[in-house]
């Protein structure tokens, strides 16, 4: 299931308990998952810029989902203070009452996590990209090294040994080579797949409670 498709089905859910979700548009609440949705998927925009750049900038766009926030369960202030109302509506419907709020917290509650688990596989397929990339930037270099100290070896045995592992170093980065436009291919299709399933959501959501945007 889509997160969009959970996030129907929780509004769906606080319809039958009897609440018009534009009315709960006020609640603070609300508009903390607003906040959490947007910022995540603005800098989830960003990655997906990146990595269908021409060429295509894995580096940018692994730096945006280290120092910038995404859907993550640490870090993110907006997860902490939704996660802690999340909580406290389940306690408050624990004692009997029942809040509009509590309503939109105890239905709207499981998509975060979703939204989650649902960047995983586009952040794994970043990090593939970008760890093979990171090392063929590096091999060249080394080859290049090796070359120079099997030229200066005192001995021929010496000379082989270093020759031997500059051709590994160089098959080790043709092969690399040949592979890169398909890590990066997969990171773009995991990125754009995750980013319209988020965008789907956030338009689900402004929509639905009457969200601004601002």
């Amino acid at each position: 299931m889509s997160v969009a498709d959970m996030m129907e089905a929780a509004i769906a859910g606080i319809r039958r308990e009897g609440y018009d979700p534009a009315a709960l548009a006020g609640e603070s609440c609300v508009r903390t998952f607003a906040d959490l949705l947007r910022i995540g998927s603005q800098n989830w925009q960003l990655v997906a810029d990146a990595v269908a750049a021409t060429p295509p900038d894995v580096e940018l766009a692994g730096w945006i989902l280290r120092a910038k926030l995404t859907f993550e369960d640490d870090r993110n202030p907006h997860v902490a203070s939704f996660e802690q109302d999340v909580r406290i509506a389940g306690d408050s419907r624990a004692q009997g009452h029942r809040l509009g709020s509590d309503a939109f917290l105890l239905a709207v509650g499981p998509v975060r996590p979703a939204l989650y688990r649902a960047q995983l596989a586009a952040v794994g397929a970043v990090d593939a990209a970008l760890s093979e990339s990171s090392e063929l930037a590096g091999l060249p270099r080394r080859a290049d090294e090796l070359r120079g100290r099997a030229d200066r070896a005192r001995t021929s045995w010496g000379r082989r040994r270093l020759e031997r592992r500059t051709a590994e170093l160089d098959g080790r980065a043709a092969t690399l080579a040949a592979g890169q436009e398909e890590r990066v291919g997969q990171a773009r299709e995991e990125v754009a797949r995750f980013v319209a399933d988020v965008a789907a959501t956030v338009a689900l959501f402004d929509g639905t409670f009457g969200i601004d945007g601002r």
